[in-house]
């Protein structure tokens, strides 16, 4: 307490007494249904952000996997037609997310809660807190559709603050096991292993139905998704494509496990012009400038393709246009040619005009030995090593794991053997080109 003393007039709140909400909530009535529509705000192109986006029109939902196939993995165009936005190959959109509303109702039923009351305002209690981005008035069903993130899986402190609520004595006590240090074990097992939701804690905990404004407080807000933008903007002016893998999963406690964004979006229907908010902010990499013709190499397996796309339509427009080309090789893999093999023509119709130079895809099931990008790096190693003499940048796209190891560990093989170098030097060699910016990567888990 010494060295991080409270503010003045403050004092530690003692665990068993129950702390305030942190906001207030004025209800009234009212016509709530103009903010049950998504409409534009005032921004123009980079002026949109979390809380002014754009209100985009899915324009295409197609699916670029086979039927029969394990994975769903979807093509996506958004219209953005005089909006004002511009992007470059590299840039990231971020879409927010709806939950559906079957599980909206669930919710509320559990905590009895009235979907079709308005609310004007909430305000912190705090001035120091941060007002929730929420437009007002707005209908409590609306509020868990657009805001709340009950789907997510609840922190810790989520038991701590719910066990004030438990009107039933063993629902109350496992609830304090739950936030005790003796409890860790139990709640990683219960929670955090187990992934459930606030929607399956509440239906553990039946008796537990605290007042929305604590529910503020447990539930934390809808967080935008993150996508490389899979499209040129020279070769399509009014649109944004997105590259994505429709998330399903069972749990450990067999209960099926659907991501939030990519499910909300698999299920639109394009011939209902349903509405997107989106917006765009720069990604980690980028293309050089055109004045600068560097070679590159992109390695992206899976998904992991997207932002390539981007990168070879532009080279795409370029070459249409008459203008110089960039040498550009694309190693891409997936499982089965005739399963997974995203934009297959697309990629055969660059290879043919020499859009893309060196092409090559790595299938891991259609023969008895595993056969990765890895591989095919190891086949074009020649190839590689002479883009790396032409000063080349190297992209490398995809989940995190094995994949970003494994090919920074086969580059370290041809630097090795092509240079004459030891393994630590060969390491040192690619430890440079990342301080030069020509060795890059964009993973996620």
């Amino acid at each position: 307490m010494t060295l991080w003393p409270l503010p003045p007039g403050k004092q530690i709140q003692p665990k068993d007494v129950q702390p305030p909400p942190r906001f207030t909530i004025r209800y009234g009535s009212g016509e709530s249904e103009r903010l049950s529509q998504m409409e534009n705000g005032v921004g123009k192109g980079d002026l949109y952000d979390e809380r002014n986006p754009y209100v985009s029109v899915m324009k295409s939902n197609e699916r670029i996997t086979a039927k029969d196939w394990v994975q769903d993995v979807r093509h996506c165009v958004f219209d953005i037609q005089n909006s004002g936005i511009s992007y470059s190959p590299g840039d990231i959109v971020y879409i927010m997310p709806k939950n559906p509303k079957k599980a909206v109702q669930v919710f509320l039923n559990l905590l009895s809660l009235d979907g079709e009351k308005v609310i004007h305002s909430i305000e912190p209690l705090n001035t120091a807190d941060p007002v929730p981005s929420v437009k007002f008035p707005i209908k409590i069903s609306d509020l868990f559709t657009n805001y709340l993130d009950f789907l997510g899986t609840p922190r810790r402190y989520f038991y701590e603050l719910l066990s004030f609520f438990a009107t039933e004595e063993r629902e109350k006590e496992r609830l304090k096991h739950f936030s005790s240090r003796e409890g860790f074990e139990s709640l990683y097992e219960y929670n955090f292993q187990a992934k459930r939701s606030f929607v399956d804690v509440f239906s553990d905990f039946p008796s537990c139905k605290p007042p929305l404004e604590y529910l503020l407080d447990l539930i934390p807000p809808l967080n935008p998704r993150p996508f490389s933008i899979s499209s040129a903007q020279k070769c399509h002016p009014s649109e944004i494509h997105v590259t994505m893998l429709v998330v399903s999963y069972t749990s450990p406690i067999n209960r099926i496990k659907k991501g939030l964004c990519s499910n909300w979006l698999a299920n639109m229907k394009p011939e209902e012009a349903p509405k997107v908010e989106l917006w765009v902010k720069k990604g980690p990499t980028s293309l050089p400038p055109d004045s600068d013709n560097t070679p590159i190499i992109m390695i992206g397996p899976g998904t992991g393709c997207a932002i390539f796309r981007a990168y070879v339509e532009y080279n795409y427009y370029l070459h249409l246009n008459g203008k110089p080309t960039r040498k550009m090789m694309f190693l891409f893999g997936c499982r089965k040619r005739n399963s997974d093999f995203f934009y297959e023509e697309e990629w055969n119709k660059y290879v043919s005009m020499g859009v893309i130079s060196h092409f090559a895809v790595a299938f891991s099931r259609d023969q008895d030995k595993k056969n990765y990008v890895t591989h095919k790096m190891n086949e074009l190693s020649s190839e590689i090593w002479n883009y790396l003499q032409q000063n080349c940048i190297i992209y490398i796209s995809g989940k995190s794991g094995n994949m970003p190891r494994d090919v920074k560990r086969e580059l370290t093989n041809i630097i090795s053997q092509h240079a004459q170098l030891d393994t630590q030097q060969a390491e040192n060699y690619i430890a440079n080109l990342i301080k030069q910016n020509r060795y890059l990567t964009e993973t996620w888990l």
